[in-house]
């Protein structure tokens, strides 16, 4: 069974995201769980999609992924450089 998904980035607002369940279509809003200071939001957008296709490719509902990808998005746009980054932090998505 194939299913549907959408999601509408909304920038520091985060996303929306979407899909079908039965004869519904149910959507919510994802919002980053914090907010600091944006220092640089080059590579934003691919970050959010890596993200989201990663959690989803292992499983994570749609709202799980949305999540995840906001969360490092906006991990992303906190910090200038990778260099920056302390990535044990991160814990694999499994």
């Amino acid at each position: 069974m194939q299913r549907k998904r959408f999601l509408v980035t909304l920038g520091s607002d985060g996303c929306i995201a979407s899909c079908r369940r039965g004869s519904r279509i149910v959507s919510r809003r994802v919002e980053p769980k914090t907010r600091s200071k944006v220092i640089d939001t080059t590579g934003c957008g691919d970050v959010f999609a890596a993200a989201f296709l990663s959690a989803s490719s292992a499983g994570l509902t749609i709202m799980k992924a949305a999540r995840i990808a906001v969360d490092v998005a906006t991990f992303r746009a906190e910090n200038s450089s990778v260099d920056d980054i302390d990535f044990g932090r991160f814990r694999a998505v499994t």
